[in-house]
């Protein structure tokens, strides 16, 4: 006996509404949200907060708490980045994983990029 169902069992009127729900998903997903920090500023800031946590690690327990906020107030102040818009940015950036991943793979960049400057550095000392 014939039936009206296509494949996997489906009607062809479930085919039209997976298809048009596809349709409208895609047409409505949002641009990209204009960052309240450059993205090339906050791949910069991002690699020197990365550098103050790492060198607070270094320091005794009781001075961490003391010398960490100062990296971390000075890393904004030499970007010029306030530190709402860095949390806003940050804030717009989870809600797109993929551009976060983007970013911290340039984060990742700039720090191996620098790594090598500074030992190069040593090396003509």
């Amino acid at each position: 006996m014939w039936n009206n169902r296509l494949g996997y069992g489906l009607y062809p009127r479930t085919w039209w509404v997976l298809g048009a729900v596809l349709g409208l998903l895609v047409a409505c997903q949002s641009p990209e949200l204009e960052l309240p920090v450059a993205e090339d500023q906050l791949v910069e800031l991002l690699a020197d907060l990365h550098l103050a946590e790492n060198a607070s690690q270094e320091l005794p327990a009781e001075s961490k708490d003391q010398i960490k906020p100062k990296y971390y107030d000075r890393a904004f102040k030499d970007r010029g980045i306030s530190r709402e818009d860095f949390e806003l940015t940050i804030k717009i950036l989870n809600q797109d994983p993929a551009r976060l991943t983007k970013i911290y793979t340039q984060v990742h960049e700039v720090l191996v990029s620098r790594e090598a400057e500074s030992k190069a550095e040593v090396k003509q000392k």
